[in-house]
């Protein structure tokens, strides 16, 4: 009897706050976070990320105050560099983009770091079409790094990182031009829209993983750590489904983002935008 009072009272409040963050337009949170990596240049150490994920852009959202608050903010905090990690699109904009296309342009384009920002696609730039995207990307003001090392000079010393290209599941499958790029730029920082990779990366140098994708396990319940992921998805979801995480001489940071697909909403999972500093160790 008691169970069933229980139930009465806690089922009507689960599915309030499922329908609050399904169909209401959730603000999100400026998290900040330091990380130590041995190494680190001296020089770089206010150096400030601004890293931004899965915003699933698509037509019928874009006007939504939401964006504004965004560009607002990232224009406050004036971020040395922003990192763009994928999905920025959804599946759903697949054809759909010319006729929003200055719209998106609006919101990416104020979406900019001193210097400079630096993307890598995600899955749904590859169902939108890569080369559209890409091109999106770039007209807004996005370097693009697929498999490519990019380097910038901040007070005075070089500061390097290398994006991924979308569809590598595991280390076994990377490519052995991307191999030898890291043979010879064993760089800190590296930009991969999924997580997949972190395990067994081939670095031997100290370094920082960045990605998104998960969406925080879509999900979130207390005795579940990874949430949805924990069912249907892959072991790496499972293991580092948000949060920043420690494997060898790798560490990773994994945003949960700022949106959903036009398919699933998300529960109990922050939006948010990470305020990145990196110290030396």
């Amino acid at each position: 009897m008691i169970f069933r009072r229980i139930l009465y009272y806690i089922i009507p409040c689960l599915l309030f706050i499922l329908f609050c963050t399904a169909c209401c337009s959730s603000p999100f949170q400026l998290k900040t976070a330091e990380m130590t990596l041995p190494g680190w240049d001296p020089a770089h150490r206010d150096v400030t990320f601004l890293v931004i994920s899965d915003l699933h852009l698509r037509p019928e959202i874009l006007d939504r105050r939401f964006y504004r608050v965004l560009e607002r903010r990232v224009k406050e905090l004036d971020p040395d560099i922003v990192f763009l990690l994928g999905d920025l699109l959804d599946f759903n904009s697949k054809g759909k983009i010319a006729p929003v296309k200055e719209k998106m342009l609006s919101i990416l384009s104020n979406l900019r770091g001193r210097y400079g920002s630096y993307a890598v696609i995600g899955n749904h730039e590859v169902y939108c079409g890569e080369g559209m995207s890409v091109e999106l990307f770039q007209e807004a003001g996005y370097t693009v790094l697929q498999d490519e090392l990019q380097t910038v000079e901040i007070n005075g010393r070089p500061l390097s990182f290398i994006g991924v290209q979308e569809g590598y599941r595991q280390n076994k499958y990377l490519p052995a031009r991307l191999k030898e790029l890291l043979k010879k730029n064993p760089v800190p920082l590296i930009l991969c829209h999924r997580p997949d990779l972190f395990d067994g990366f081939p670095l031997e140098t100290p370094f920082i993983f960045l990605s998104g994708h998960t969406h925080g396990g879509l999900f979130s319940f207390p005795f579940l750590r990874s949430g949805v992921f924990h069912f249907k998805g892959r072991p790496v979801y499972r293991k580092y489904p948000y949060g920043i995480f420690r494997s060898g001489k790798g560490k990773l940071l994994v945003t949960s983002g700022l949106g959903d697909s036009n398919y699933y909403s998300r529960f109990n999972i922050p939006y948010e935008v990470v305020l990145l500093k990196i110290r030396p160790e």
